[in-house]
């Protein structure tokens, strides 16, 4: 019974020396770091906040649109 006692406040001794030495240096920015544009070869996308805005998003699915109609073009030709 001593010995799992000793166990246990070992243990006990060894999680919170290891809890003060494991915390993090990294400085977190202030604010989102999350670029307002993007140059993109579709062009100029923007961002507020991290999230796109209505013109971006609808640029993303026309593109995405154009790049299924080709590969639907593509898929039954013979290789």
């Amino acid at each position: 019974m001593k010995s799992l006692l000793f166990h246990v406040a070992l243990a006990t001794l060894a999680t919170s020396a290891m809890a003060e030495t494991n915390k993090t240096t990294t400085a977190i920015p202030p604010g989102i770091a999350a670029p307002n544009e993007v140059e993109t070869r579709l062009g100029t996308l923007t961002f507020f906040d991290g999230f796109p805005d209505d013109a971006t998003v609808q640029k993303l699915y026309d593109n995405l649109d154009f790049q299924r109609a080709v590969q639907a073009f593509c898929w039954p030709s013979p290789r």
